[in-house]
């Protein structure tokens, strides 16, 4: 599900993205954390924006975590 929202967010009902962005990025890698970054300054609404940003508060890796709690 999470390439699939990468290729058109809309392809995730508006209530699951949360979820599944979350789920993504807890159990992925560093490409996938980097994709959905990527994808943040692309958000075509502010929740969307919201949605990524938590999602990346999910990652497990502890240096991408520091990186993302520095980034301004």
């Amino acid at each position: 599900m999470f390439q699939m929202y990468l290729s058109d967010p809309q392809s995730i009902q508006s209530d699951l993205r949360l979820m599944v962005l979350s789920v993504s990025i807890l159990n992925g890698c560093k490409d996938d954390y980097d994709a959905l970054l990527g994808r943040f300054p692309k958000a075509e609404t502010a929740e969307e924006g919201k949605h990524i940003l938590a999602a990346l508060g999910c990652v497990q890796d502890e240096v991408l975590l520091q990186q993302y709690l520095v980034r301004k």
